[in-house]
């Protein structure tokens, strides 16, 4: 039977400051955790050895294994759905580019290249695909590109800047920070960014992240007490 872990380690404190601009300034003090469905291995992002590298471990902490070492920033890695590859962002040439590499830190390729910071990749569910955030026009707005790097589409535009993505289980549809001037929210819309609609009203709502069944969206929210809490809807 396959081993499901879901965890994520955040600093939820300002935790929608931020969201805006490349991970240096995006995401000081978070580290995320991302399990692989078929294994139960959780790949993480840690400065251990003083800068930030990708690990994976078993889901008791024991068996880790450092995938990369590189004096440039190597963070917010994802599993693909199949567990074989993960994909990361890493200022190795430069500005944030996305990458990708096997499960076990070989095969390690740019998917993203050029002067433009891209990064927080999240693969659809079916392998395909990856919705990332990059400024290539000049501003934060959100793509999507085939696997290889291929293919890249342009799915948010207009005012306002755009983060972090999750792709729904079936596929059809992503969930998608947004600030458009009237602060951070939470938005979704259809998978080739059409049927864009908002869900929350607050003033600091980010990082959606699906239920398995994807009937319900968890994220961060600063409309309670300005601290970050997680709500549910």
């Amino acid at each position: 039977m396959a081993l499901l872990v879901s965890v994520t380690v955040a600093a939820t404190a300002g935790a929608c400051r931020g969201e805006t601009g490349a991970p240096d300034d995006a995401r000081p003090a978070t580290r995320s955790l991302e399990p692989s469905a078929l294994e139960g291995r959780i790949a993480f992002q840690s400065d251990r050895d003083g800068d930030a590298d990708i690990y994976v471990m078993n889901a008791d902490g024991s068996g880790l294994v450092q995938l990369t070492d590189h004096p440039a920033e190597d963070g917010y890695p994802v599993w693909s759905p199949d567990g074989t590859r993960i994909a990361f962002e890493s200022k190795r040439d430069g500005p944030y580019q996305v990458y990708v590499m096997d499960a076990d830190g070989s095969d390690l390729r740019p998917l993203t290249r050029g002067a433009p910071n891209s990064f927080n990749p999240a693969w659809a569910p079916d392998g395909e695909r990856i919705v990332f955030t990059s400024d290539r026009d000049g501003s934060n707005e959100l793509y999507t590109m085939r696997a290889d790097g291929s293919d890249v589409r342009q799915i948010t535009s207009g005012l306002g800047q755009y983060g972090i993505a999750d792709w729904s289980p079936d596929g059809k549809r992503i969930a998608y920070t947004g600030n458009r001037y009237l602060g951070w929210n939470v938005y979704v819309m259809d998978a080739d960014g059409s049927e864009d609609r908002r869900l929350t009203n607050g003033h600091g709502a980010c990082r959606p992240d699906w239920s398995p069944d994807g009937q319900r969206l968890a994220y961060v929210s600063q409309e309670w007490d300005g601290k970050g809490d997680i709500g549910i809807m």
